[in-house]
């Protein structure tokens, strides 16, 4: 049928759009909820899309095994989830790790302040025991 799009529904077509608009169908221009966004950084080719595409299933590869496991270890997933609030809460943890051991400059260095980090909480769960002891 000639009005049906790939999607099933009808008025796919701007003649057929306008025309049942006028006909006095106001719905003819509510088939889909409108979406805004900065079309202008979208990638213009196919291939840029792949590339993109191919950059963060590779970048997925890289990561940690419990990250890997919050998107089911599925490269897939982890790509159509970016950009969303769910994706943003998973990786939080994981993307605070990274800016720590940036600004700890060496991996060493960061596992220094994690092991400091360790043994503070040690002493204070320990002092909050003698505290209770007394």
């Amino acid at each position: 049928d000639d009005d049906q799009s790939i999607y099933g529904w009808r008025g796919a077509k701007i003649e057929n759009i306008l025309h049942r608009l006028a006909m006095g169908d106001l719905e003819a221009l509510n088939q889909r909820n409108a979406t805004y966004f900065d079309a202008t950084v979208m990638p213009k080719e196919l291939r840029e899309t792949l590339n993109i595409v191919l950059k963060a299933k590779d970048e997925f590869q890289k990561m940690p095994v419990e990250v890997k496991e919050l998107f089911h270890n599925s490269p897939d997933e982890y790509v159509a989830e970016m950009g969303t609030k769910e994706f943003l809460d998973k990786m939080a943890p994981y993307n605070k790790k990274i800016a720590d051991i940036a600004e700890a400059v060496s991996m060493k260095e960061y596992e220094k302040r994690v092991k400091n980090q360790a043994k503070f909480e040690q002493d204070v769960e320990k002092a909050k025991g003698a505290v209770t002891n007394e």
